[in-house]
């Protein structure tokens, strides 16, 4: 069976017509890859050659670069002409990658014809690549040749991103990617192309960071806030696949304090005033984020994010436990 991938695949040939990376079909007439990889294959010529290894490796095919962004490292070809039965890649964009198996395909060193890589994903870095690493024994990683190449996304059925950058150390099998938010940034032409994630979880739960997408559990999600609400324990019971995870990880969406954003504050012995809770969105915070801001008994401020997001910003102090005022006591019955 045709994998989604094969008939989009593209190596990058030099004069001698040996491949010095790899590309991909992500429109009907738009073919991406590394700015790095033109550079490689023919300098600061415009005229690029190609082939597609899996459909029809015996048919070169030439275009023009279309775009080239070095500081981005990505670049676009306008193709000429293209073999019969090729097809566009589905992009996908999504958020939360972290742990999704991906395979790869590129050119190294010795193996013109194409090697297969696999492995998982993890998070962005601050350049905003995307980590992505081999977690094999045996197999091939991702490494020079598979510059320009697409990172298929086994769980989401699409690719996430494009092949950058590979650790040359064996003994590290990392590699980097560009997101597809970033292929878009410098290729807008591509976003009537760009999917957004499957919403539903299939056997999967929904998560925290799924919340959003998270229905039709409201009159239960109240049900249960009122009662861990006034329980120290609150027991959830049903049959298997009834979504008790989904509506206790999705429809009660836990909130903590993080040291980095209340600075001078012990946040283990601060008291909450409850009325000042509130609202707020705020978009350049960890990728956009509604939190709760509110002030102690004494005044000050305090902010709120959700759970599932503390620890990405470097270590820091995190409670999701914060006590209340006091209450006083009853008066004592008049003798």
């Amino acid at each position: 069976m045709t994998h989604a991938l094969h008939n989009s695949l593209v190596r990058i040939l030099n004069g001698a017509g040996k491949p010095v990376g790899v590309g991909f079909l992500a429109a009907p007439q738009v073919i991406v890859t590394c700015a790095h990889v033109i550079e490689q294959a023919v300098g600061d010529s415009t005229e690029v050659t190609f082939d597609f290894p899996l459909l029809a490796p015996a048919e070169h095919c030439s275009g023009r670069v279309l775009i080239r962004e070095d500081a981005a490292d990505i670049a676009a070809i306008e193709p000429r002409s293209l073999p019969r039965g090729v097809a566009p890649v589905r992009l996908v964009q999504s958020a939360d990658l972290w742990g999704h198996p991906f395979r790869a395909f590129g050119c190294p060193a010795g193996y013109d014809g194409g090697v297969w890589a696999s492995g998982v994903l993890r998070d962005r870095t601050a350049e905003g690549w995307l980590h992505i690493e081999d977690t094999k024994e045996t197999g091939f990683a991702v490494q020079p040749g598979f510059s320009g190449g697409p990172v298929w996304d086994e769980r989401l059925e699409g690719v996430v991103g494009m092949v950058v950058a590979a650790e040359r150390s064996p003994q590290v099998k990392a590699a980097f990617c560009v997101p597809v938010s970033a292929l878009l940034q410098t290729l807008p032409m591509l976003a009537e192309r760009a999917m957004p994630p499957n919403p539903y979880r299939g056997l999967h739960y929904f998560r925290e960071q799924d919340a959003a997408l998270f229905f039709g559990r409201e009159a239960f999600s109240e049900r249960l806030l009122q009662a861990v609400t006034g329980r120290p324990l609150t027991a959830v019971v049903g049959a298997s696949g009834a979504g008790k995870s989904s509506v206790v990880f999705a429809g009660l969406l836990v909130y903590c304090l993080e040291s980095l954003d209340n600075p001078g504050l012990d946040l283990f012995s601060l008291r909450l005033d409850p009325a000042s809770l509130t609202e707020r969105h705020e978009p350049d915070l960890l990728g956009g984020l509604t939190a709760i801001h509110a002030r102690t008994v004494e005044g000050r401020p305090l902010k709120f994010i959700p759970y599932f997001l503390w620890g990405n910003r470097g270590a820091s102090g995190m409670t999701v436990w914060v006590r209340l005022p006091e209450r006083p006591s009853a008066p004592e019955a008049a003798r």
